[in-house]
């Protein structure tokens, strides 16, 4: 039986086979789940996994010992992750940007202006789950949309739970609009050597669709928490906050006040002009 329920912790919406999954939200593990019963947004195409589960624990195993401030019972702990299919929005523009700001110049103030127009190609993706963050669809990113496959066929494999879009098209919209024009400026900024460089911009929409990103998300207990993790199920890019070797932050901490102390008695002992 195919289930549509609401996380009352985070917000989240999925939908899941009840036969094949836990009574638990995927994103923070929370229990104070709810049916949903508003109107569905139906997406149009999804990116196939190419990570499997075996990929996908070989990455989080990866991650686990990218860090020397990771603890070393993180590389052994007992990980669970499930495949999801997360929406996001892609919008393609062509963005019109009239720009201008200050340039290092041979004058009184060592800057005078310069302003410009430049025209290109943009495109965004705005996450529209309530489980995952912006920041972390952007950590996750690049997803490649070149092959994409039609939805209908994706939903097909029911051992995958999906998020329903908690952002409608016109949220979506604006929020890529702002995103295409920042990461426009940024680039004239860096191409012009600008500095206080401000824009304004037109933003000719030519493509918008709602997809469904493959993700696998990942959880681990640690000291009595639980931590959570995400993978770009495409390229097998892994995202995620893990906790830090206590003993190995408390010998940093003493070797830096250790040092601070010595330059401080040196400081203290070798005045200036002192032989």
């Amino acid at each position: 039986m195919t289930l549509v329920v609401r996380c009352g912790q985070c917000g989240g919406c999925v939908v899941y086979d009840a036969s094949a999954e836990r009574a638990r939200c995927l994103f923070c593990d929370s229990v104070t789940l709810e049916p949903y019963e508003e109107s569905i947004v139906i997406p149009s195409e999804a990116i196939p996994f190419e990570v499997d589960l075996t990929r996908a624990r070989a990455a989080f195993a990866r991650w686990a010992r990218s860090s020397w401030w990771h603890p070393r019972a993180l590389r052994s702990c007992a990980v669970c992750v499930q495949p999801m299919w997360i929406p996001a929005w892609r919008f393609e523009a062509q963005v019109e940007l009239h720009w201008c700001g200050l340039v290092s110049a041979p004058t009184r103030s060592g800057r005078r202006p310069r302003s410009g127009l430049d025209r290109g190609d943009a495109a965004a993706m705005i996450v529209a789950s309530l489980g995952l963050r912006q920041d972390e669809l952007d950590a996750l990113q690049p997803f490649d949309a070149t092959d994409c496959v039609s939805w209908s066929e994706a939903a097909t494999d029911r051992s995958i739970a999906y998020e329903l879009p908690g952002i409608s098209d016109a949220g979506a919209r604006d929020e890529a609009r702002s995103t295409m024009i920042e990461a426009r400026r940024r680039a004239v900024a860096r191409r012009e050597r600008l500095t206080r460089c401000r824009a304004s911009a037109i933003v000719d929409t030519s493509r918008e669709q709602l997809l469904m990103l493959p993700v696998w998300i990942g959880s681990f207990r640690h000291h009595d928490r639980v931590w959570r993790f995400v993978i770009n199920a495409q390229s097998g890019r892994v995202h995620g906050r893990g906790p830090l070797d206590r003993v190995k932050v408390v010998l940093t901490l003493v070797f830096v006040l250790l040092a601070l102390a010595v330059v401080a008695w040196w400081v203290l002992t070798h005045p200036p002009g002192s032989s």
